[in-house]
């Protein structure tokens, strides 16, 4: 799923206002070029305090943003994007969401822009 119309927060860190995260494993990736899709969540419903991991392979690109889309808590309802890290383009990303969230991860790279959405519900 495209993602459009979104305004980047640009706060750095690998803390979210909503999830924990986890360092990167890159080598431990579980995407492989057969996988439908670039960006994948396993599980795609956990408990809260239960941790899901986050997957993507975009193979045109050596590296990729990926970020939480939060509310924005001003007069007007808005979604924003937090940056979470950047990352190489094959990885994977243990987060402990603690509510509903949904991430994009995204890449630009000779010409080609590209980002993909994957959300976790939490229960």
């Amino acid at each position: 799923m495209l993602v459009f119309g979104l305004e980047i927060a640009g706060l750095l860190g690998l803390f979210a206002r909503n999830a924990s995260v986890q360092s990167p494993r890159p080598e431990s990736a579980g995407l492989t070029r057969q996988d439908e899709r670039p960006v994948q969540v396993r599980p795609k419903a956990i408990r809260k305090g239960q941790s899901a991991t986050l997957l993507w392979f975009m193979p045109t690109t050596h590296e990729v943003r990926l970020e939480e889309v939060v509310e924005d808590d001003g007069p007007r309802f808005r979604q924003c994007l937090r940056l979470v890290g950047v990352f190489p383009s094959k990885g994977s990303l243990q987060v402990w969401p603690h509510s509903n969230t949904t991430y994009v991860v995204s890449c630009a790279d000779a010409g080609t822009i590209c980002a993909e959405s994957i959300s976790i519900t939490v229960r």
